[in-house]
């Protein structure tokens, strides 16, 4: 017998006593399942179906559901169940075929494909209740298939990834999605699960059910959580990866780039972070990704490590149409291998491991997506490879690697040696003996000279001036993720590699959720130490899908259930946000008579002060006037101009039965972003090599340098990384540039000098008024914008012959007052730029 519920229908469809009990799964497990063994799970029987756009949809007699009639290409379904609520720790949502959907299903989309984006609880302890309260979801496991997206990506507050197969299927699917703690709630009530279908690629589900288990250990017992100290651990290495992602976006610079020695390894760091963020769960559309690759795309990757960081960051980011590229890319590290690599790129050049590993994840990467690699190189890198090991000591198999031939072995350089010839006998396939040994004794090492505090010995290179054992400890802790992540080991020997590294990572990552270097290092190097301690927390080499294990999307909320509007956002770039649900009192006040509901004229969505004053009206949404609009979310996307918190609420303008009107209004929600979304900072990105002062010959003089990176030649050099910030007791500051021949230019631009990942945040003096001084006798009096994110631009009036330039700062803002002392400015960068070159 089949039940059918109209689309939107909001009259319960109430179903007897015995038929909304428990009901016992099929004995015989579905083929393909995750390993339901000791899990016992109750399918339930749904009271009410809603489609929010309006897909009917047929209750089957195992109490799946099936979408019939016309079909939307997104959607977001409802389901209420009522049932007795104490205990419930975890959600099923089985995807199931059916011959009557598209290739026999499960979904409706080409092929029987489906992305649910998010999947979303919510409890009410009455069954009169016509809102409930939303259940955290703190974890998901799914059937191990070739996916798109795994289960997880609907569990991680972020509708641009989804849970849904790549390929049309043979068995059914399902997902677990694991409660923040078991339901305590008392007595019968409803529970609701919505399946949020609102992915870009627009395929719903076809048939699915929903089950329950009560199981307080099914985390544990379906492997998506360890014991209880192992779950908070996970909440923490959350929280971790959230405040790193957010401290690596506030340290991009005005053109796209990181800083990390961007003067010798031009977009090393920025490649680096890209493929961090992404590998974090950053979206690839989101702006700060969008710039790092544009800037690494106007750059040529012209060393080893930068060519090889640059394959996989563009990989990463969009394999197909980065392709050229990336073969360009491979082929130049095809073209420079001297049975390995090193560096600089000269035949002479002494091979390191280094160098060679950093090569050979890329050319892997590239394989992978069908550029030819000749054989020869992976057995060239692994003979070379093999003549890194130390000698075997006795009848102990643990064998070490060093940087190069003859150094003592390091926990970083085993790691880097073991990842090679992995890789090696990956890709060659056969007659790799030597080297899966060489492998199995590597780790061993690994396993002997197990450590998470610091990179196993030596403690000190020969003449060198700080600890390589400090300074390469991130380094090295990813390292050790590549290792486990490409072998598959959940330990190394009896120790758990990530639980435990986890932790330390944790304890040093400071207050800005920066990971600093624990020893001397290059300037900048907290930006390669924070993407590589992400990289471990998150697990970036054992994900298969793109996107790693970590890195849920924000989210924040506001309102409780005696508050006439509740609000939930998820995001960052955009801000997603919708209607959660209402209050009870204010459905009461404006429901419709004879069951009709609650209709909505118009919804805004408002940016207020913190008197609730409305500053903008950010977007406004039509309502639902012909209809229940009680599930209907009026979701938008946000996006600010600038970083920081944005209080933002929504009003909705109830449409009374008489035609009246009555505003119900949300507490305010505080929307925080950690990076400035300008358009015009993706040109920034893209012609960030053609300031014609940077390709120049030039002599800088200035009245005074602060010293260390900020001096006189980084003003001029290309990049917004590093500039020329004076003396803090200098009360003149300028600049000169002498070019050794002229240029022709007709704009100048300006652009603060300013350090995002500052160790001094109150260095907050900015230059405000120049006078510029061209070949000694033309004059310009200028104001800079007030805004750091954008370039002053200095219209020199017509095409000039420019052989001098002056800047003397007449005027400084911003000085901290409680910080007098730090009263240093100047410039990131300096240029000159030719309209009609």
């Amino acid at each position: 017998m089949l039940q059918r519920f109209p689309p939107a229908a909001l009259v319960l469809a109430l179903l007897s006593t015995a038929a909304s009990a428990a009901w016992p799964s099929p004995a015989a497990p579905t083929q393909g399942a995750v390993d339901q063994t000791a899990v016992v799970w109750e399918v339930l029987q749904p009271t009410r179906v809603t489609s929010v756009n309006g897909v009917e949809h047929e209750l089957l007699e195992d109490r799946s559901i099936l979408a019939v009639g016309e079909f939307a290409a997104r959607d977001t379904v409802v389901v209420d169940f009522e049932l007795e609520l104490p205990g419930i720790s975890a959600v099923r949502v089985e995807a199931l075929r059916d011959e009557r959907l598209p290739a026999g299903g499960p979904g409706l989309g080409d092929g029987g494909l489906f992305k649910l984006a998010e999947v979303r609880v919510g409890v009410s302890s009455s069954t009169r209740s016509r809102t409930t309260q939303p259940v955290p979801i703190i974890a998901a496991v799914g059937t191990p298939d070739d996916l798109a997206g795994p289960a997880r990506h609907a569990a991680d507050s972020n509708v641009a990834t989804a849970w849904g197969p790549s390929r049309t299927v043979e068995r059914d699917l399902e997902g677990v999605f694991f409660l923040g703690a078991p339901l305590a709630d008392k007595g019968r009530g409803i529970l609701r699960v919505e399946l949020d279908q609102n992915h870009a690629d627009n395929r719903c589900l076809g048939r699915f059910r929903i089950s329950v288990t009560r199981d307080p250990q099914a985390g544990v017992r379906l492997g998506a959580m360890g014991d209880e100290v192992d779950a908070e651990l996970a909440a923490a290495v959350d929280q971790a990866i959230r405040r790193g992602v957010g401290s690596l976006l506030r340290g991009q610079q005005l053109d796209g780039s990181w800083r990390y020695l961007e003067d010798s390894n031009r977009t090393g760091s920025t490649a680096l972070a890209v493929y961090t963020l992404i590998k974090c769960g950053v979206g690839r559309d989101h702006p700060s990704v969008v710039r790092g690759i544009e800037y690494v795309l106007a750059h040529p990757g012209d060393n080893v490590y930068v060519a090889s960081i640059q394959i996989m960051a563009l990989a990463l980011f969009d394999p197909v149409g980065n392709l050229g590229r990336i073969d360009e890319l491979a082929e130049y590290l095809v073209e420079t291998e001297v049975r390995g690599w090193a560096y600089p790129v000269t035949p002479s050049a002494e091979v390191d491991l280094s160098n060679t590993q950093y090569a050979l994840l890329a050319l892997r990467t590239a394989a992978d997506l069908g550029v030819e690699i000749p054989s020869k190189v992976w057995k060239n890198a692994a003979k070379a490879t093999l003549k890194h090991r130390e000698r075997s000591k006795g009848s102990d198999p643990a064998t070490g690697f060093g940087y190069r031939v003859g150094h003592d072995p390091t926990g970083a350089m085993t790691a880097a040696g073991i990842t090679i010839l992995a890789i090696a006998a990956e890709q060659v396939g056969k007659n790799t003996e030597e080297w899966e040994r060489a492998v199995e004794e590597g780790v061993l090492w690994l396993a002997r000279e197990f450590s998470v505090t610091r990179n196993p010995k030596p403690a000190r290179a020969p003449g060198a001036a700080y600890d390589d054992q400090d300074r390469w400890w991130g380094y090295y802790l990813y390292g050790l993720e590549r290792v486990a992540g490409l072998l598959h080991l959940d330990h190394i020997g009896p120790h758990d590699w990530y639980a435990q590294g986890a932790r330390m990572l944790l304890d040093h990552q400071n207050e800005y959720g920066v990971w600093t270097p624990r020893a001397y290092g290059d300037d900048g190097q907290e930006v390669s130490d924070s993407c590589f301690a992400l990289l471990f927390l998150s697990r970036a080499t054992g994900a298969t899908t793109g996107e790693s294990s970590g890195g849920r999307r924000p989210t924040a909320s506001s309102g409780g259930p005696d508050d006439d509007v509740q609000v939930r956002a998820a995001g960052d770039a955009p801000w997603r946000i919708w209607i959660q649900g209402y209050s009870e009192d204010a459905l009461d006040e404006v429901q419709w008579p004879d069951g009709g509901g609650l209709r909505v004229a118009e919804v805004r969505w408002e940016l207020v002060d913190s008197a609730g004053q409305v500053l903008e009206v950010l977007e406004r949404v039509d309502g639902v006037a012909d209809r229940d609009a009680l599930l209907v979310r009026f979701p938008v996307e946000l996006r600010f101009r600038d970083r920081g918190d944005h209080r933002v609420r929504v009003t909705v303008e109830a449409l009374l039965a008489d035609g009246e009107r009555v505003a119900l209004r949300s507490k305010p929600v505080t929307l925080h972003t950690d990076f400035v979304d300008r358009p015009e900072l993706l040109d920034y990105a893209r012609d960030s090599g053609d300031n014609l002062l940077a390709r120049a010959e030039r002599r800088t003089q200035v009245s005074s340098e602060l010293g260390g990176q900020w001096n006189a030649s980084k003003a001029t050099d290309g990049l917004q990384a590093k500039g020329w910030i004076s003396a803090d007791d200098d009360s003149r500051p300028s600049i000169k540039i002498e070019l050794e021949e002229p240029v022709r230019a007709d704009t100048l631009l300006l652009s603060r000098a300013h350090e995002p990942w500052s160790a001094a945040p109150w260095r907050t003096g900015r230059v405000a008024a120049v006078t510029i001084t061209l070949n000694g006798d033309t004059t310009f009096e200028v104001e800079l914008i007030d805004d750091d994110w954008t370039k002053t631009q200095v219209d020199l009036g017509r095409r000039r012959r420019i052989k001098e330039i002056e800047i003397r700062v007449r005027e400084v803002t911003g000085v901290h007052p409680d910080h007098p002392d730090y009263a240093g400015v100047g410039f990131g960068e300096i240029e000159l730029r030719d309209s009609k070159p």
